[in-house]
């Protein structure tokens, strides 16, 4: 089965998309940083089903939106982008630390 970007797959570990819900940019708590490129953990509300996952990211990849360029994916369900991309979202999210995210299917 396909997960990528696919909703049915959520509830699936380091598979499916980041769950829907509400979720807050982690710009300088603990855990705020991360090896990855311009990344920024993701931390869900108190109402956002998680399904026991956790260590969503925002952050960028060699090929964000094509198949794998190795043996491991870009992302295991967190938001992903060019290196470009993610360095203007970054920016904002710098810029308004209190804004949330919201994802829906």
């Amino acid at each position: 089965m396909q997960c990528k970007n696919n909703p049915g797959c959520t509830h699936l570990q380091n598979r499916g998309p980041i769950p829907q819900g509400v979720w807050t940019w982690n710009v300088n708590g603990p855990g705020a940083t991360n090896r990855k490129p311009n990344g920024i953990r993701l931390v869900p509300s108190a109402n956002t089903e998680t399904y026991n996952r956790d260590g969503f990211l925002i952050h960028s990849c060699l090929n964000a939106f094509g198949p794998s360029l190795g043996p491991r994916f870009c992302s295991e369900g967190c938001i992903t982008g060019s290196s470009n991309d993610m360095q203007k979202l970054n920016e904002l999210i710098f810029s308004e630390p209190d804004n949330t995210l919201t994802v829906t299917d």
